[in-house]
């Protein structure tokens, strides 16, 4: 299946605000910690997880930044980061945004508990809060329009798409962050 090319140049419009967003919103960034929830039975549910299983970041940032896989228990991982001691946590995941699919959005978290599909057993709101009051890790929601969730689905093309920008997002705004700090020390 063919992706919309209005759909991918809109896709790739608002790609430019999430980064404007998202560098702002790390700017302070020490460590973080990124990521990916779903469910891989799911179809378009996956496209967290499968954003984490496809960055590749260079071993220099191994002391800056942890890749999580969650799966749907996103919860079973808040030790892991409050061990890590990540400032930041980039949570993607799959978003009813009623949006177009593929559609890749910031979300604030007071909105968290009305856009995320519920294939977790703790809402992820729940996580982020928790994270700020033990640990002070702020945390930033990506969201990834579903087309469709439906049980035994792989996941689609737009979807598909959508999740190699966010990869190639993450790696700039990382290394920009990085690189940011860097010039800051010297």
């Amino acid at each position: 299946m063919k992706v919309n090319k209005t759909s991918s140049n809109k896709i790739k419009r608002n790609l430019i605000e999430v980064k404007e967003k998202l560098l702002r919103q790390i700017s302070d960034m020490k460590k973080v910690a990124i990521m990916g929830v779903g469910n891989d039975l799911r179809g378009d549910d996956a496209a967290g997880l499968e954003v984490v299983r496809t960055l590749k970041l260079s071993s220099d940032f191994k002391n800056i930044i942890q890749i999580i896989d969650a799966g749907s228990v996103p919860e079973n991982y808040s030790e892991l980061i409050r061990e890590f001691r990540a400032t930041h946590l980039i949570i993607i995941d799959a978003a009813v945004m009623n949006g177009y699919p593929g559609e890749i959005r910031l979300i604030d978290e007071d909105q968290i508990g009305d856009v995320f599909i519920s294939t977790h057993r703790l809402p992820l709101n729940l996580l982020s809060t928790f994270l700020k009051n033990s640990t002070g890790t702020k945390t930033i929601f990506i969201g990834i329009q579903p087309k469709s969730v439906g049980f035994g689905e792989t996941i689609t093309e737009e979807v598909s798409q959508s999740v190699k920008l966010v990869v190639a997002l993450l790696k700039e705004v990382v290394e920009e962050i990085i690189s940011s700090n860097s010039n800051k020390k010297q």
